[in-house]
């Protein structure tokens, strides 16, 4: 594996999780080395353990570069936004530390029931031109 970028792992069949890509990736820092790979790519299944995927898509897991660490759900998505240009990279960190007590658990809820919620897309998320060169297979 390149060593030079984190990874964020997302499931690219759903709805909200697309949002969220969309939204990271209008929003992110340009300085920052990140790539992002769909759940149900290549990259996932070369790089992620394959006890992840027995029970299926569940979680944001992020790849930390250089130590292989993953991190998942909520604390994923605390250490991503810090990947967020100014100021949201300097607001959304603190306020999401600050719901550590309640995020795991609202997290994973809506983890659970985003199907139902934000629907179901019959196939991944496909980069834009623009995009593409922040995507990984």
């Amino acid at each position: 594996m390149d060593k030079d970028y984190d990874i964020i792992f997302f499931d690219g069949v759903c709805n909200l999780c697309n949002g969220f890509v969309d939204f990271f990736m209008r929003f992110k820092s340009p300085t920052d080395k990140i790539k992002i790979a769909s759940l149900q790519g290549e990259t996932a299944k070369t790089l992620l353990p394959h006890s992840i995927f027995i029970q299926g898509p569940t979680s944001v897991i992020l790849l930390k570069k250089n130590s292989d660490q993953l991190l998942f759900a909520y604390l994923a998505i605390r250490r991503i936004s810090s990947y967020l240009r100014f100021p949201l990279n300097w607001v959304l960190p603190p306020i999401l530390w600050l719901f550590t007590p309640l995020g795991p658990w609202l997290y994973q809820f809506v983890a659970n029931h985003r199907y139902a919620i934000f629907g179901k897309s019959d196939s991944c998320r496909l980069p834009t031109a623009l995009e593409r060169e922040f995507f990984l297979p």
